[in-house]
């Protein structure tokens, strides 16, 4: 510090002395001694030596100073997040050009404007808000808002607030306090964070509609829980569940929605899949998703389109559900995929559903597939459960049934007198035989599990049982005439039919071909409401046999048309006037006659010989809810 004064102090008195001496006259230097004037002219030289350093080192220092300003604009102009110095009336004072550029205009015509006019309206509130906050706590604001841009487009701005006292601005008052503040655009950050949150919320309902589905048991149920949270997730005027059945190329709705209540659910008829378009059938069958983005733009529309114009629909979707299936090709297992179902939903805005709606109708759509064949499942499995309970009871009750029917077939044997040890046997080949018919029609149930049996199928099982059963040689042709539209008998009557017809076959086998080479057994069915055939339609009168209430040509025609008639035949010598008279006991007719009147519901039965043996049976049959006597299939 002292070198530094006295250096002060010499150069101040050098320049006193300079001074004075230019004041002085001309002549005055002339005056000088010589050597006052080389000292002068000396210290002259020394300090224009020091003002050249002098000027030098200013020179750097302006080089320094500029690099630091070239510092300074990089780090505050082009910084990776904008610079706003506001004021307090919320003007804003500085910027620098990344915050211009995030705002999309100049520089300069952002100084002296308002910030909130830069700000999005549904955040004016969040920026006054903190805006105060910052006035009263001094305290530094971090917030998050949306900007507007000079072409109008939203952006949203994280945005680091503090206060800070401006001391050296000249355009304000100085000492007023300022506002520093950072912005950096987070508009990428925001869109991946709404992205998640969709994501999840999808996520969460899909989680919901599996839960749901799956907890539900029947089909329409689960088609309501699905198609109801769906709506959470697509906003659609109306919405379908089809159920489809590609062997028969027919579908029916199993439940149809509108976005302000239900329309229709299940009992819908079966329609055909042409309704809904060859286009369309043809997309779900290849297991693939249609759609349609205008339904007024098209040419030809379906029915099932037309339906939905006329209902003010513009745009729909259709998703297949698929059941998953495994089969061989070629000696290995291939998956294969039938579409079982259509999952559909419409909307009166043209062209609505766009890819992430057909995404998530697509995985909802395979999970529905799922929980409806789990449904099927459980309904198929809860009716087999029924089915198999009411087998059960219904085997009980039909062995108990066939012991009592053997009971009283050897109780009737018994009866009969016996004259030698022939007509014995002959009585144990006969007990035999119908034990062994009974034991037919039980194999037949119990292949089918107790289901109904079809009548024409029955007879004809029984009189091939009866014909290779019995001893004789003779070469039996058997033709049976059965309706077009099969006739099915239930389980607990079939006994009786077999019966019947065993009980026939075995007398036509004694008596009609005995001794004989060659034979024929015709029978023929006719179902309720149809005209007996004129092949074994009685030439005559018929001959009432012993033992019946009412003969045929006292019957009400209206009563016969509700009854099936079976009317057996065979070619031989036919019965004796006494065995149709009723004078000589047969006890296969009269077991037969026995059935037919007390086991089959208004049974009648006429005999006669024309060509042979004709037995006329007629009976109604019996509707039971459980298991129906005669069954049409349709």
């Amino acid at each position: 510090m002292t070198d530094q004064k006295q250096e002060t102090d010499r150069l101040d008195n050098l320049r006193q002395r300079a001074e004075d001496v230019l004041r002085q006259q001309p002549d005055a230097l002339r005056e000088m001694p010589p050597e006052d004037i080389q000292t002068l002219i000396h210290d002259l030289e020394v300090h224009q030596v020091e003002l050249r350093m002098q000027n030098e080192e200013l020179r750097r220092i302006q080089q320094d100073l500029e690099r630091a300003r070239d510092r300074y604009m990089d780090l505050y102009d082009f910084a990776p997040v904008g610079y706003l110095s506001i004021s307090e009336t919320g003007l804003i004072l500085e910027a620098n050009l990344t915050a211009a550029t995030m705002l999309g205009t100049e520089r300069g015509l952002l100084i002296k404007q308002p910030l909130s006019r830069l700000i999005a309206w549904e955040d004016q509130d969040n920026y006054y808000l903190h805006r105060r906050k910052l006035c009263e706590s001094q305290e530094p604001q971090v917030y998050e808002i949306r900007m507007v841009r000079k072409d109008s487009v939203q952006f949203w701005a994280r945005i680091h607030t503090s206060v800070s006292v401006d001391s050296q601005r000249t355009e304000t008052v100085r000492g007023e306090a300022l506002c520093r503040a950072t912005m950096s655009d987070i508009t990428e950050r925001k869109q991946a964070e709404e992205t998640l949150r969709q994501t999840t919320e999808r996520l969460q309902i899909q989680h919901e509609i599996d839960t749901a589905i799956l907890a539900t048991q029947s089909p329409e149920e689960t088609a309501r829980t699905a198609l109801s949270r769906l709506q959470r997730l697509i906003p659609y005027q109306r919405a379908s569940i089809t159920e489809i059945d590609p062997a028969q190329q027919q579908g029916r709705d199993l439940i149809v929605l509108r976005s302000d209540g239900e329309l229709r659910t299940d009992n819908a008829s079966w329609q055909p899949l042409s309704n809904a378009g060859q286009q369309l059938i043809a997309t779900i069958q290849r297991g693939q998703t249609y759609q349609v983005r205008d339904i007024a733009a098209l040419e030809t529309p379906s029915t099932m389109e037309q339906q939905l114009l006329a209902s003010r629909m513009r745009a729909y979707v259709s998703v297949p559900l698929l059941m998953r299936t495994v089969g061989l090709f070629q000696s290995a297992s291939v998956r294969r995929a039938i579409p079982v179902g259509i999952l559909s939903l419409a909307s009166d805005i043209p062209d609505f559903f766009q890819a992430e709606h057909v995404e998530i109708l697509e995985k909802v759509a395979a999970s529905l597939s799922v929980a409806l064949q789990q449904a099927r499942l459980l309904e198929q499995t809860q009716r087999d459960a029924e089915m198999k309970t009411l087998l059960l009871h219904e085997v009980n009750h039909r062995v108990l049934n066939n012991l009592t029917m053997i009971l009283s077939i050897l109780d009737i044997e018994r009866r009969r007198p016996l004259e030698n040890k022939a007509d014995f046997q002959a009585k144990l080949r006969d007990v035999a035989s119908r034990i062994d018919g009974i034991t037919t029609v039980h194999r037949m149930l119990s292949s089918t599990q107790w289901a109904p049996l079809e009548l024409g199928e029955l007879v004809a099982k029984m009189i091939h049982a009866a014909l290779s059963g019995s001893p004789i040689q003779s070469d039996v042709e058997v033709l049976v005439d059965a309706p077009d539209a099969p006739l099915y008998v239930a389980s607990k009557h079939a006994i009786t039919v077999a019966l019947i017809i065993n009980e026939l076959t075995t007398n036509s086998i004694k008596y009609a071909f005995r001794d004989r080479a060659q034979g024929r057994i015709h029978v023929q069915i006719t179902a309720p409401g149809s005209t007996p055939g004129s092949t074994l339609a009685p030439s005559g009168p018929a001959t009432p046999w012993h033992g019946n209430t009412l003969a045929p040509s006292a019957l009400d025609a209206d009563n016969e048309r509700e009854k099936v008639r079976m009317v057996f035949r065979d070619d031989g010598p036919g019965l004796p006037d006494k065995v149709l008279a009723g004078e000589q006991y047969n006890v296969g007719l009269r077991l037969v006659n026995a059935s037919v009147k007390h086991s089959l519901r208004h049974g009648e039965i006429d005999l006669r010989n024309e060509g042979g043996l004709v037995v006329s049976i007629t009976f109604e049959p019996h509707e039971d809810e459980v298991s129906p006597f005669i069954k049409t299939r349709r």
